[in-house]
């Protein structure tokens, strides 16, 4: 029971230093901090655009003030020309264009205060878009950097891998059963070559008994010899009227004969 409650405990200890270690992992932790600059890009972008928006807003909102304080200017030059020529009073024509060159100041002081936001706005943009700029690079660098350690990982950790398997393979044993392989090819090699020797004598000397029994001859000329041998062997026909001293027939055999030896010899 407690050898089995060990292996449990060990069996745990190995998972949890597994996913210790998996937890640790460089290339897990650069990956997850690349994911969280990715968020603060995302939001300093989604700043930048909202500042901007603020930007053109009060940009905007300046040349509209600007163009209503120069209104109110012209209709002050207005409100005195009247007056000039007698259309209004000149005392209700000097207040009116006081009124409105007065609201032509007020809108001169916003249009700066506007100004100086403006200015804020412009020195806020530049700012973020610049450490908007600096963030994306970083990120490109880290990246690209990261894939190149991610190869070399790979790279070292297959080499790693082929090390030990080298390590432990029986490098001996494997010679042993090449060097004993060459021995069986060999083997088998010289057992070929000496049957193929074999048969080469074996095959010589039928040739050499066939050339003796004339095998060699063709088996029209064998029957010819076979026939004129037999013929030879034949008692002269002595009702033929020809005397035993000349023997024509015997002497045109042996002339055909002698014929015969001759284109045996040629072949």
């Amino acid at each position: 029971m407690l050898d089995i409650l060990k292996r449990i405990f060990n069996l745990g200890k190995a998972a949890a230093s597994k996913k210790i270690e998996k937890a640790e992992d460089p290339i897990l932790l650069i990956e997850q901090q690349i994911r969280e600059l990715k968020t603060a890009l995302a939001e300093s972008l989604k700043s930048l655009a909202e500042v901007k928006a603020s930007h053109i807003r009060s940009k905007r909102e300046i040349q509209q003030q600007l163009s209503v304080g120069n209104d109110y200017e012209r209709k002050a030059i207005l409100l005195l020309q009247k007056a000039q020529t007698g259309e209004i009073d000149s005392k209700q024509a000097d207040f009116l264009a006081a009124q409105a060159l007065s609201r032509k100041e007020e809108i001169e002081l916003r249009v700066q205060q506007n100004s100086k936001n403006l200015a804020n706005y412009e020195a806020m943009v530049q700012k973020l878009e610049t450490n908007a700029s600096q963030l994306r690079n970083q990120i490109e660098n880290w990246e690209q950097e990261l894939r190149a350690l991610k190869a070399r990982a790979k790279v070292s950790e297959a080499t790693r891998k082929l090390n030990e398997q080298m390590a432990g393979m029986d490098i001996n044993g494997t010679v042993n059963l090449m060097n004993r392989l060459k021995e069986k090819v060999d083997q088998q090699e010289a057992l070929a070559e000496s049957y193929n020797s074999v048969l080469g004598s074996q095959n010589s000397l039928d040739a050499e008994i066939d050339k003796i029994l004339g095998g060699n001859f063709s088996p029209q000329v064998n029957s010819k010899l076979d026939l004129l041998k037999s013929q030879l062997q034949t008692p002269p026909n002595l009702e033929s009227g020809k005397s035993l001293d000349n023997q024509p027939i015997n002497d045109n055999l042996n002339a055909e004969i002698e014929r015969l030896k001759e284109q045996l010899k040629k072949k």
